[in-house]
């Protein structure tokens, strides 16, 4: 729906999409600070520091910040893109980060990707707290789902011993 003010045509959608473009912006130029030692060179502690003396953000914001910068940068290209694309805010971004970054080891990087993508999905149509209740479903089933997969491994490496044993 189109709001007027200020004599301009607004779409608060389309706001929000800028928003999000900017805040994708942001987090690539945190990522990019980070791997160049930004930090370091002015002097401070940490890139979270430097964010915080930077954009006179609190500290713990601007560690949130590097933190999501660093991860949507190193393993989330889906979460990234879309983020980018305007499609989901950083708070969803961050409620994906927070699930994948709890998934089991054992999970296959195909099976992380599949993961991340079903939530980027979701994320296009669920406020961040109703994908946070969705990405913890996600995330219970990913661990029964490897949980079995060590169960049914235990159990052949028994069978296996036991025939060795029998032998």
């Amino acid at each position: 729906e189109m709001i007027i003010t200020g004599g301009f045509n607004v779409y608060p959608a389309e706001v929000e999409r800028a928003i999000s473009r900017l805040a994708s912006l942001k987090l690539s130029l945190v990522s990019a600070a980070d791997r160049q030692g930004a930090a370091e060179r002015a002097g401070m502690t940490n890139t979270g520091a430097w964010l915080a003396a930077n954009t006179r953000a609190w500290g713990a914001k601007a560690a949130a910040d590097v933190a999501l910068a660093t991860t949507l940068e190193s393993s989330l290209p889906v979460t990234r893109q879309a983020l980018a694309d305007g499609a989901l805010s950083t708070e969803h971004a961050a409620v994906i980060a927070g699930t994948t970054s709890r998934l089991p080891e054992g999970l296959s990087e195909a099976e992380r990707a599949m993961i991340e993508t079903a939530l980027v999905a979701k994320a296009r149509h669920l406020d961040p707290g109703r994908l946070r209740r969705s990405a913890r479903r996600a995330l219970q089933a990913a661990e029964r789902s490897a949980q079995e997969v060590l169960e049914h491994e235990d159990a052949e490496l028994r069978g296996e011993e036991s025939r060795a044993a029998r032998r």
